[in-house]
């Protein structure tokens, strides 16, 4: 039987990933043109998704289970979204005969030489956004040997994360590791949050979860921390503790607010199948953009542009998880243990 789903933590989602689809269309227009409203934004959006990992990591089953799971849940559907822009690729570039922009020449890219390469938007300008799925996995696998080597306690468990998330602060590494290792203390804090029923402890005070939530983004706001960008691992002017202490605000505060509404339906939803969103959207944007900002505004374009790229999320998640739900998380493909 489908385990109960926790509504708000759909709702999160949603809210999430339709601020990862705004920001790829047009960041200025849709944060209003306002450099603090961005960067409030972006101290959250990735930050959040880490932070909510860490609400359901169990080795109950055994860690080789938990391995497996991890590669279904993130690993195959990674390999799926880059199989599926190679293909759109491929196939735009022979209809077209390279006559449009990005598609003049079709150069295959593999999974791993996607994971691999230092050069993060090597992949073309379609579809950078897979890489999080890469990062998130080892961010689990390194949670997962702290747990286990730690023997599960806390206090050892969340300093030396700390210590990881240093050394990825300050260094270059392939497949997106240094992002992963300073985003573990995210996980961490969210399985805390879950442990110990933080969140809880506001149960059926929505006022108080509602006054927090904008305590919350409020402080972001007035401190006005530089921009986050975790698939470069570049964070401005902010020290590793900032990156982390903001992340945390933030999260807290969307976390509350989702939790005060509980459920919006079509945001639920999108929530629910967020990771559909995140590996499809960015293969059509440059296309569309192309061809709809040349025959209206800007503004314009970037409203049509995004209807568009939601409407073909929601048709990716009626048709994928129709057809293929083991490539896209919702069923297991691979059993190893």
């Amino acid at each position: 039987m489908e385990k109960k789903r926790i509504e708000y933590i759909d709702l999160a989602k949603g809210f999430l990933i339709i601020l990862v689809v705004l920001n790829h269309v047009n960041a200025d227009f849709y944060s209003f043109h306002n450099n603090t409203v961005l960067c409030v934004l972006s101290t959250f959006r990735l930050p959040l998704y880490y932070v909510l990992s860490g609400f359901f990591i169990s080795f109950k089953c055994g860690y080789g289970t938990f391995v497996e799971k991890k590669i279904n849940k993130l690993i195959i559907p990674f390999c799926f979204f880059i199989f599926l822009t190679n293909v759109y690729n491929f196939l735009l570039h022979r209809i077209c005969g390279g006559s449009l922009p990005n598609h003049e020449v079709f150069v295959y890219n593999s999974p791993f030489y996607f994971a691999w390469t230092e050069n993060r938007l090597l992949f073309g300008i379609q579809n950078i956004t897979p890489w999080f799925l890469v990062s998130l996995f080892e961010t689990y696998m390194l949670y997962m040997l702290l747990y286990k080597y730690c023997k599960a306690k806390i206090g050892y468990i969340l300093p030396i994360s700390l210590l990881i998330g240093f050394i990825g602060f300050h260094v270059r590494l392939p497949f997106f590791l240094e992002t992963s290792m300073l985003a573990l203390p995210y996980v961490i804090i969210g399985r805390m949050i879950r442990q110990y029923d933080i969140l809880e402890r506001l149960n059926n005070r929505g006022w108080l979860q509602i006054l927090v939530a904008v305590l919350c983004l409020g402080i972001i706001a007035v401190f006005r921390p530089s921009y986050f960008s975790f698939v470069v691992n570049d964070y401005g002017s902010n020290s590793v503790m900032s990156v982390w202490l903001w992340g945390v605000i933030g999260s807290l505060g969307i976390l509350l607010l989702a939790k005060t509404i509980g459920r919006i339906p079509v945001i639920s939803y999108i929530g629910r199948y967020s990771i559909i969103v995140l590996g499809v959207h960015l293969i059509f944007y440059a296309d569309l953009w192309y061809l709809i900002s040349s025959r209206m505004s800007s503004n314009a374009a970037t409203i049509v542009v995004t209807v568009l790229l939601f409407g073909i999320s929601f048709l990716s998640i009626l048709v994928f998880k129709r057809f293929c739900p083991k490539l896209v998380a919702q069923a297991d493909l691979i059993k190893f243990v």
